[in-house]
């Protein structure tokens, strides 16, 4: 019987790895948000520094905004005192009013004091309140169900990765990052450009002492011979000793042409699929 060939399986389910669909969606969604506070760098320093910046701040921030809340809060007291001691003397037939917005100013004073307190306080331990944040969210990521949330992710890839109809849906940098992903799945050191002048590369491949240049256009239509002209001027000079032109839609007859006995691979979808299944072959042997 002829073997099913890989890239017609069935796509794997979340289920297969012990999670419903919703908890797939859930999980991903979660563990999204908890990677995005921990790659956004932590606003805290070493504890000297923040001993200095909480002095600063208490002497040019806290100060003068604790002195106006202060004044607030003894003010709204005072008259809040007020109008109860004129009610309480009215009653009593007798003058509460002074002694009523006096015990009110003080009773607002210190409620001030104790706000002031709690702001200085808040402000100071922000930064022992984000390491615990981030811990914690380090620890969530550990839990098994993320476990199982990587492993339907990689076998989802790696169905995907060998279906033409994928890498035809690819465009821009999802194209770009897709292939990154299948060059480090075939052991490739993979670096990408920053975009402002490189050339137009994408990707920079190293395995060994090689160095290979990369250009990634997801485009609808073949690629023209003027894109593959100015690769291998931006092939010689980064200094590589090869240069990859892919693209999904494929390529014109220029472009074949002027590729002959020159050291630039072009990869379309089919190279993508057979390049994911010899990555599968090569870790079902390991």
């Amino acid at each position: 019987m002829a073997k099913k060939r890989v890239g017609t399986m069935k796509k794997p389910a979340p289920e297969q790895f012990g999670i419903t669909s919703q908890e797939y969606t859930n999980l991903v969604a979660e563990r999204t948000r908890l990677r995005a506070v921990l790659d956004t760098p932590p606003v805290y320093v070493n504890w000297l520094e923040e001993l200095f910046l909480l002095l600063l701040k208490t002497l040019f921030m806290f100060l003068p905004a604790g002195f106006l809340i202060l004044m607030i809060y003894a003010s709204l007291g005072g008259i809040a005192g007020l109008f109860v001691g004129w009610i309480v003397g009215l009653i009593l037939q007798t003058d509460y009013i002074i002694v009523g917005g006096i015990i009110g100013g003080i009773i607002g004073g210190v409620i001030g004091a104790f706000s002031v307190v709690f702001m200085i306080w808040t402000e100071s331990t922000k930064p022992y309140s984000e390491r615990r944040k981030r811990a914690r969210y380090h620890e969530q990521l550990l839990d098994p169900k993320y476990q199982k949330v990587a492993l339907c992710e990689d076998a989802i890839r790696r169905y995907e990765y060998k279906q033409q109809s994928y890498w035809k849906s690819l465009k821009g940098t999802k194209f770009e990052k897709a292939l990154a992903r299948l060059y480090k799945n075939m052991g490739y050191s993979v670096t990408h450009t920053k975009g402002s002048g490189d050339e137009g590369i994408d990707l920079i491949l190293s395995k060994v002492d090689n160095k290979t240049v990369v250009q990634c256009k997801g485009h609808k239509k073949p690629v023209g011979v003027g894109t593959v002209r100015d690769l291998y001027g931006a092939m010689m000079h980064f200094g590589a000793e090869s240069a990859v032109l892919a693209c999904p839609a494929g390529f014109t007859n220029g472009v074949r042409k002027f590729v002959i006995g020159k050291p630039i691979q072009l990869l379309s979808t089919t190279d993508f699929v057979e390049m994911a299944e010899s990555v599968d072959k090569e870790s079902a042997n390991r």
